[in-house]
């Protein structure tokens, strides 16, 4: 009855972990106007049991699963469903340009890398003369 046992628990162990999350590995590319809201996108299926964090290009830790980390106010994370895992950026300005990565813990580490491009705003935008 052991031995029936412990086999049950392997099969468990095999059968409970499900299939590896799957990300995506290309980066994106958001533009968007300074003073808007950046979001920025990260989709994870089968997460599982994995962690997710967002971090900005100097490796600032921003957020851990679904909290916000940085003190600061105007980032924020959104998860529509299951599968995202937005970060939200409102008021952006220019020095929130750069490349934020979205992470998982699998082994190795999987990244899904963000690049936010801030435009100016339609005040400094040239206009054309007719």
């Amino acid at each position: 009855m052991k031995i029936y046992w412990t086999f049950m628990f392997l099969i468990g162990l095999v059968f409970c972990q499900g299939p590896e999350p799957e990300t995506s590995t290309s980066t994106s590319t958001v533009t968007v106007r300074e003073g808007e809201t950046a979001i920025l996108p990260c989709t994870i299926k089968f997460k599982g049991r994995y962690m997710t964090v967002w971090t900005d290009e100097d490796s600032t830790l921003l957020t851990f699963g679904d909290r916000r980390i940085i003190d600061d106010p105007r980032i924020s994370l959104d998860r529509p469903s299951l599968d995202e895992w937005n970060l939200h950026i409102r008021s952006v300005t220019k020095t929130d340009q750069g490349q934020y990565t979205c992470q998982i813990n699998t082994n190795p580490v999987r990244l899904m890398p963000v690049e936010l491009v801030v435009t100016g705003t339609d005040l400094d935008m040239p206009t054309s003369s007719d």
